[in-house]
């Protein structure tokens, strides 16, 4: 049983990356919405992209992109512009956007001034080496190593990275991991969860935050537990 929460957990809206889902965030009202982020044609897009992994047959090719459309959350069309989406959650959610290429910190530090957005911002990637550059050209942002395969030191990779938190996938977190982080000072979340039981799991590891496509249901935990 978990016990009453005593401490905030935050909620990440994941992959908001179309109209329709960032709609149904912001009736949801998660705390942080999160969106992938591309430079392209001289502009910040919201868009994940597929795979890079081309499949060698035929069945692979095509459940690769039946993969890619239907569950990456990537707009099928034309993708929308990063701005565009700011303005939108400006003044009523936090953002969190996931950088997918090298070499963008310093245009997302000019656009980011450029937008007057408001709220906190988050910047989590999976490409450390461009969060210790985030640093230097957007140091009000709240730096998220994400990280999907357990190197042997995960804290020394943390602070290697110079990142505020940590955004463990799922299947690497345990109380030992998370205790590890928390004695230096370091956030940590989980991705992906969509599911309550998954999500009481978690809470009760000692977790702070959760990403997930069901921000709807992992609310209800949470407002459950506080109600406790």
């Amino acid at each position: 049983m978990v016990p009453r929460l005593a401490r905030k957990i935050l909620i990440v809206g994941h992959r908001a990356n179309t109209w329709r889902i960032i709609e149904w965030y912001l009736r949801i009202r998660p705390d942080i919405i999160e969106v992938d982020a591309r430079y392209m044609n001289d502009r910040f897009y919201a868009i994940h992209g597929p795979s890079p992994v081309r499949r060698a047959s035929i069945p692979g090719k095509i459940m690769a992109w039946i993969d890619y459309h239907f569950f990456y959350r990537d707009p099928i069309l034309k993708p929308i512009p990063l701005e565009n989406i700011l303005k939108r959650i400006n003044g009523v959610v936090d953002v969190m956007i996931d950088i997918k290429q090298r070499g963008i910190a310093s245009k997302l530090g000019e656009f980011l001034e450029k937008t007057g957005y408001t709220g906190k911002v988050y910047i989590t990637s999976e490409l450390h080496p461009e969060l210790k550059i985030v640093k230097k050209y957007i140091p009000d942002a709240i730096t998220i190593a994400s990280i999907n395969i357990l190197p042997v030191n995960i804290v020394d990779l943390v602070i290697a990275a110079n990142a505020d938190m940590a955004s463990l996938h799922l299947s690497l977190v345990d109380r030992e991991i998370i205790d590890k982080l928390h004695s230096h000072g370091i956030t940590v979340l989980v991705w992906t969860i969509n599911d309550k039981t998954q999500a009481y799991k978690y809470i009760e590891m000692g977790v702070d935050g959760i990403v997930t496509d069901r921000p709807d249901l992992i609310k209800s935990v949470v407002n459950n537990l506080v109600d406790e």
